[in-house]
């Protein structure tokens, strides 16, 4: 404790005893919702917006479609075509569901590697895990059967079992 009588040792002597206490008060603070099991990821974060987004596969370059008539496929990339523009809603658990602007159905993943529409209704067979390259290309893994989406010229869209990530697979990487 400072007891000269300078008003300048005086003032800096209670600044510091104020910065002293506030970071006391802080750690008490803490530690007392710590031991009351509060932590600072206790409320729930907001869930993103929903975007609306095209795919288009590395390797083909055809994006990826719903049609009534065809289904779910790749076709041609056309400007504009809301058979190609999907409704992308992101989950609290991370992953994403894929919704059709134009069929309003989603992506499905199905045994066997059998990607096709179907109503949506937030099961896990719609729900998909998204890895996000530093390009911002994206691969698209379904959470219930752990396929990734792929696109070939010799099998078309199917799910396949998931290639890694260094190097990456064109066939199921998607722009």
């Amino acid at each position: 404790m400072t007891t000269t009588t300078n008003s300048s040792t005086h003032t800096h002597t209670i600044t510091n005893r104020t910065r002293i206490r506030a970071a006391l008060a802080g750690v008490l603070l803490a530690t007392a919702l710590a031991s009351a099991g509060v932590t600072a990821e206790a409320a729930a974060p907001a869930e993103a917006a929903d975007s609306v987004q095209t795919f288009r596969n590395a390797a083909t370059s055809a994006c990826l479609d719903d049609s009534e008539t065809s289904g779910v496929r790749t076709y041609t990339c056309i400007q504009g075509n809301t058979h190609q523009k999907w409704n992308v809603h992101p989950w609290a658990d991370g992953t994403r569901e894929l919704r059709n602007s134009k069929t309003r159905l989603c992506l499905t993943d199905y045994p066997r590697g059998k990607a096709a529409p179907h109503p949506c209704d937030k099961a896990k067979d719609q729900s998909w895990i998204v890895h996000r390259y530093p390009d911002g290309a994206v691969e698209f893994k379904n959470q219930a059967t752990g396929l990734c989406l792929d696109d070939s010229p010799a099998h078309h869209l199917r799910t396949f079992p998931c290639g890694t990530h260094n190097p990456r697979s064109p066939f199921q990487t998607w722009h």
